[in-house]
């Protein structure tokens, strides 16, 4: 583990960085609101023998800087070879790149980000009244922190400003649906953007349905970020221009992200004779054609609605080039060209994903006005496909325990909707006070939370009590927090089919694994015994139940399932009254929430 050369930052804006690299994954209005000063500059000089960069400050984006440069001696940072050196920073500037620099002023220290050529990085410094005396130490690069951004400076620009202006799209950490645009290699920026026409159309379909979609621009065609991302938009000539432009590895990894459940959208490629495209990146026979350029096109019965919704395409209005022929029978086309002799857009379904193939001219600004109404279909297409595997979680929630002060929610439901991914699959929460459970058909999982089924009395009534029975039998999964008995108050359990009684218990720690319990206690994270904050734990269980941890010297279930039909309970004793409670409780509820989207996805395929 990496040590800080001095305290770890007290605060990075007002961000608790509990090790040298951060570990959180911050959203980016977090660190937007919590820092006092942000500024965009330039490079002003590099001094790659004694390792310092001054960047001169242009434009204070909030606050009021008192420096007009920020002087960082890289020299000092920390050497972790493949992570974080000096020598990997210093990589990344040249004079006249854009950086941005956002610091917290926290009474004489200076606790500091900066951003440029898609990295980030930590400095801090000493508060002196000489501005102009002022050198930034860097302690390290921020490994982790592309899940809050990860572009362009330019575009990071522009997503920082329009945030703080409260018009920005979602960042590429927050969307409901990340898709990386491999672009910039060919076609060259529109007239005075940063960026080419395709990549600046494409962030117009920011929003599909219900689902909220980022972008974020590479020129990188090793694809470093991929992993982060549900959809793959290959640009205008990337794949080649001149020749061909991949290698095995960057195939391979194109392949591996469809099998595994990512989407590909090849936006064109270009062949020419002796210069072929090459198919490397697709795992079926396809070969790429000069043509010149056209616009007729004839759906197939394969179409659906992609030339229909939501914008109407005819034959004639869109610009294609170069297109494909030669292809297997894999392959779904869902328009030619040509007489039916050529592809112009086709899927190919691989693995748990799927190639998307187009033969769109997007070379010039006047191109993608033209295709711009089929590049929104084709979005729409593919966000519908990256979205199906969502996991709706409805958490019954608000009617015992009261919210986090300052907040809307309680510290349960706060802690839950951390846990937003599980492998490939995103996890969309919707939280209810509503005891007859309305919503819970277009769900996936119910979360019962702390004190809802009963608090002083049993809450549920019969239909509340069946529609959870049914939710379950139809494959469902119910995860009961908690409940609480008290001797007057008995609980009732008629909201599962099988034998278990709540029992009163005072706070304990106690837990004991058993050997049904799998993995539940050890990812993603170890929970170990005397790790967990428990109260009134169950009893008088049917042999039915699979119990996963027991306490009370094997008395009381802490932990178990129940399959029931083609769903699942599964029933805990956690306590999470008060944020403390959550807090403990945090690690062993992120790996039910785990194990329950992975029992949930291996039952339905």
């Amino acid at each position: 583990m990496i040590v800080l050369a001095s305290v770890i930052l007290l605060s990075l804006c007002r961000i608790e960085v509990a090790h040298s690299f951060i570990q959180k994954h911050y959203k980016l209005k977090e660190v937007l609101k919590e820092c006092t000063n942000i500024a965009f500059g330039r490079t002003e000089s590099v001094d790659q023998k004694r390792k310092r960069v001054i960047v001169k400050l242009e434009e204070n984006i909030k606050g009021k800087s008192e420096f007009s440069q920020i002087k960082i001696n890289v020299a000092v940072g920390q050497r972790v070879p493949k992570k974080t050196t000096p020598d990997m920073l210093m990589s990344k500037f040249r004079v006249g790149l854009p950086v941005i620099i956002f610091y917290q002023r926290e009474r004489n220290k200076l606790n500091g980000l900066g951003y440029v050529s898609g990295t980030w990085f930590q400095i801090f410094g000493d508060n002196k009244p000489d501005k102009s005396r002022v050198w930034w130490s860097f302690t390290h690069l921020e490994i982790h922190m592309h899940r809050t951004f990860s572009g362009s400076t330019e575009e990071f620009q522009t997503v920082v400003r329009s945030t703080l202006s409260g018009k920005a799209p979602a960042p590429i950490g927050e969307a409901d649906v990340r898709v990386l645009v491999l672009t910039g290699n060919g076609v060259k920026p529109a007239r005075g953007q940063s960026e080419n026409a395709e990549f600046l159309a494409l962030r117009k379909f920011s929003k599909v349905g219900k689902w909220r979609v980022a972008y974020q621009g590479t020129k990188d065609r090793n694809l470093p970020t991929l992993k982060d991302a549900q959809i793959l938009w290959i640009g205008v000539d990337e794949l080649g221009m001149d020749g061909y432009h991949l290698n095995k590895a960057m195939e391979d990894r194109i392949k591996n992200f469809v099998r595994d459940g990512g989407i590909v959208i090849v936006s064109s490629q270009d062949s020419d004779t002796g210069k072929l495209c090459g198919n490397g990146w697709i795992p079926e026979r396809i070969k790429g054609v000069e043509e010149t350029m056209r616009g007729d096109f004839k759906p197939t019965g394969h179409a659906g609605d992609i030339f229909r919704s939501p914008r109407s395409v005819k034959t004639g209005t869109v610009h294609l080039d170069d297109t494909w022929t030669e292809w297997s029978d894999k392959y779904k086309i869902l328009a030619t060209t040509n007489g039916g002799k050529n592809i112009a857009l086709a899927t190919l379904r691989y693995g748990k994903g799927m190639y998307i193939v187009t033969a769109l001219q997007n070379e010039t600004e006047s191109d993608v006005k033209a295709n711009a109404p089929l590049m929104r279909n084709i979005m729409h297409f593919s966000v519908k496909e990256a979205a199906k595997d969502d996991v709706k979680m409805l958490v019954l929630t608000g009617n015992g325990v009261k919210p986090v002060q300052g907040a809307t929610a309680t510290a349960e439901f706060l802690a839950l909707k951390k846990f937003s991914k599980v492998n490939k699959w995103r996890i969309a929460y919707q939280g209810t006070k509503d005891k007859g459970l309305s919503n819970l058909k277009d769900s996936d999982i119910l979360w019962i939370g702390v004190d809802e089924i009963g608090m002083n009395g049993y809450r549920l009534n019969k239909a509340a009590e069946d529609k959870i029975k049914n939710f379950v039998r139809n494959g469902g999964v119910v995860i009961v927090s908690s409940q609480d008995s008290d001797v007057d108050k008995p609980y009732r359990n008629n909201w599962i089919p099988e034998p278990i009684k709540g029992v009163e218990e005072t706070a304990r720690k106690d837990f004991k694994p058993t050997k049904n319990a799998g993995e539940i206690f050890t990812k993603p994270r170890p929970v170990k015994p005397g790790g967990v904050d428990l109260d009134d734990t169950w009893t008088g269980w049917s042999n039915k139940y699979k119990i996963l941890a027991t306490t009370n010297s094997g008395k009381n279930i802490a932990l178990a399932m129940l399959e029931y039909g083609k769903g699942m309970y599964l029933v805990t004793a956690l306590q999470n009254e008060s944020a403390k409670n959550v807090k403990t409780n945090t690690p062993l509820m992120e790996n039910i929430v785990h194990f329950s989207v992975k029992w949930l996805k291996s039952r339905s395929g």
